[in-house]
């Protein structure tokens, strides 16, 4: 009975094992398995009933038998009473009485201990009883929870099924649309090629476009430049014709107060004719008068003249050197606008190589850094953009990165200029305090390799920027007010 029940609790934890793997299986097989395994315990569970009213059978005769016993050794026990009595008042009874006594006292003792084999027989067939009647019980139990299980297993495999359905509807409508999709996607393509190029033919007459712009602007400024000469040529002759109405002004009220003559009502010199006598005779004669109306003749007259005359060549050479000097500052300034431009633009694009190269090594290589010129008009006045995008953010500008991703990118952009220009010396203060270990190391990693080009010295509180130096200067005030430097070589102690 015992190994009976054992088998059975093995196979429902057997059948337990299966009901789990029902939801991770294939369903169908399992199912089939459980409802065999139902099967078999309905088939165990019409054995335990036959063999419990077996029992109930067998346990019912020895209580029978029992109470049988239990009555016989009553009335062994009475005729035991009697006869002693009868012994008692006839002592010297007779052998046959004592034979009698001996052989009912023999049955009352085999009696007794059939009547105590039957009591332990059936307290055990009791105990044996109420067991099955618990494992009955129980496999009862399970087999509830298996046709339960099987109905919902059932209701899985149609919800399943149901599901199968709609998957397949869903999967013939996919690959309908992703033909369509597909068809679409293949003319999309073929448009998306055309507008390629046509997109490529517009960004070359854009670029044509673009450097026309360019000339033209070089052009407009050549020109503006030319205006502004011709402007400051012009306020300069403005002043010097100026100058000479003035000067001429003064000569006039001079002559007027030393000869008495206006200069501007006098007539000019009539050209030479044939000579005629007569004329000459009068004009001769209205020479003299005139003389005779000029009056004394300044003798110094010619003294100013050629002292004037000095003056107006001084003050024309002057400003003829002033122009020279003006044209000569002029090209020199476009000179130097023009040599700063290009050292500019080859700086501007070794540093901004330099610096999409520093960022992809600190970060990530598919990450994004430029440097932008916002107008083309005058680079050397325009303002210069900062572009940094780490992989998984698009900042709009360098103000929305985080102080770490800050701090790696000035870094990118000083490093970057530190290979067009290299220092000896670079002093750096507290940079890698935004930074994390990961960060660290790659900072590290940079700066060993501009090392070789450029002495670092570093102020910082970390541990692993301190740990990579050659040498190391530490701070500390042993007596009270009183700061001491402390020199440490690592080298030495590595080595």
């Amino acid at each position: 009975m015992e190994s009976t029940i054992s088998g059975e609790e093995m196979r429902m934890a057997e059948l337990e094992h299966t009901l789990r793997e029902l939801k991770t299986g294939s369903l169908q097989p399992a199912i089939r398995e459980t409802e065999t395994t139902i099967i078999g315990l309905e088939k165990k569970l019409a054995l335990l009933e036959a063999e419990e009213q077996g029992l109930n059978t067998q346990i019912l005769s020895g209580e029978t038998e029992a109470v049988e016993l239990k009555h016989a050794a009553d009335q062994c026990t009475e005729k035991l009473l009697v006869l002693l009595g009868a012994i008692t008042e006839e002592s010297s009874g007779n052998e046959g009485f004592q034979e009698e006594i001996t052989t009912l006292q023999a049955n009352l003792s085999g009696l007794e201990t059939r009547h105590h084999e039957l009591g332990k027989e059936v307290q055990q067939r009791q105990s044996s009883y109420r067991d099955a009647l618990q494992e009955l019980d129980k496999l009862r139990i399970a087999i509830e929870n298996c046709r339960i299980a099987r109905t919902a297993l059932h209701e899985e495999i149609t919800t399943l099924h149901t599901e199968a359905a709609s998957t397949a509807e869903n999967l013939t409508l996919c690959n309908e649309a992703a033909a369509t999709l597909k068809k679409e996607l293949e003319t999309r393509r073929i448009r998306a090629a055309e507008h390629q190029k046509k997109l490529n033919e517009k960004e070359s007459r854009y670029h044509q476009q673009q450097a026309q712009q360019q000339d033209a602007r070089n052009t407009v400024r050549e020109m503006n430049r030319k205006l502004d000469v011709g402007r400051q040529l012009q306020t300069a002759l403005a002043t010097e014709r100026s100058t000479m109405h003035q000067e001429l002004e003064r000569i006039f009220t001079s002559i007027k107060l030393k000869y008495n003559c206006e200069l501007a009502t006098m007539e000019r010199p009539i050209k030479e004719e044939p000579f005629n006598f007569n004329e000459a005779t009068e004009t001769l004669a209205s020479l003299e008068a005139q003389c005779d109306q000029f009056g004394a003749v300044n003798e110094l007259a010619l003294d100013e003249y050629q002292a004037e005359k000095e003056r107006l060549d001084f003050l024309t050479e002057q400003k003829n050197d002033l122009y020279a000097a003006e044209t000569q500052l002029r090209e020199t300034i476009e000179e130097i606008n023009r040599t700063a431009l290009e050292k500019f633009e080859a700086t501007f694009h070794a540093v901004r190589k330099n610096f999409t190269t520093i960022f992809q090594e600190l970060f990530d290589p598919e990450d994004e850094a430029d440097l932008l010129i916002h107008t083309a008009d005058d680079p050397l006045e325009s303002h210069i953009e900062i572009v940094a995008k780490p992989k998984g953010k698009k900042p709009l500008s360098i103000e929305q990165l985080s102080g770490g991703e800050k701090a790696l990118t000035a870094l990118s952009l000083l490093f970057s200029i530190y290979l067009v220009k290299p220092s000896p010396f670079c002093i750096l203060d507290e940079v890698d305090a935004p930074l994390d270990d990961g960060n660290v190391g790659r900072f590290i990693k940079l700066l060993k390799k501009f090392e070789n080009n450029t002495q670092f010295i570093i102020v910082t509180h970390n541990k692993n920027t301190m740990a990579s130096c050659q040498a190391l200067y530490g701070v500390t005030m042993e007596e009270e007010g009183v700061s001491k430097l402390i020199p440490v070589r690592l080298e030495k102690i590595r080595h």
